[in-house]
């Protein structure tokens, strides 16, 4: 939870939600997709000490095993546990890559606040290259098609997509979320 200190009068929250992880896919470029960065929330509130909140941070989506999709990164959201009424914030987090043909992991969410941005969407190896949807803190991960190459497959930062991996590849993570909080006397 969190509390603003004594003689804060306003906060400025801004949440992300975590990015999705890349997909691995042996045979077939279209199947190779990365995952999509998470939703970016930014919110100003008149807050006293005694409010109360809850956060919470969204889990970075994990890269798919050989032929499989990768997961889904956690949403990141903030809410008023007691005092001064907050709304809910949602970051979504980035979907997956999927092993079904150009099918990247879908942009992350964002509602609530008032600056409300989307993720960068996943993308496919035969359209480009599978790297990871990027984020307003952080960097996508890179497509990886053999072992031999040595990119940075998981995403870096904070709420950014893993690199998709075909052949004997390195499938990428997606990052966690972020929550950060500027008080203001």
């Amino acid at each position: 939870g969190y509390s603003p200190a004594t003689d804060v009068t306003k906060i400025m929250v801004e949440i992300l939600g975590a990015g999705g992880g890349g997909s691995h896919y042996t045979s077939d470029g279209p199947k190779v997709n990365s995952g999509a960065g998470g939703g970016y929330v930014r919110k100003t509130y008149t807050v006293v000490s005694s409010d109360t909140m809850t956060v919470t941070i969204g889990a970075l989506g994990a890269g798919g095993g050989s032929n499989s999709p990768g997961s889904a990164g956690g949403a990141t959201t903030f809410v008023s546990a007691s005092g001064t009424s907050i709304s809910l914030l949602t970051a979504g987090g980035g979907g997956g890559g999927s092993t079904t043909n150009y099918t990247p992991g879908v942009s992350g969410t964002a509602t609530g606040g008032d600056l409300n941005v989307i993720g960068a969407p996943g993308r496919t190896q035969n359209v480009g290259s599978a790297e990871g949807g990027n984020s307003p803190y952080g960097y996508g991960g890179s497509a990886s098609a053999t072992s031999v190459t040595i990119p940075i497959n998981n995403g870096t930062g904070y709420g950014s997509g893993g690199g998709g991996a075909s052949d004997s590849g390195t499938v990428g993570a997606g990052t966690a979320g972020l929550c950060i909080i500027t008080e203001f006397k």
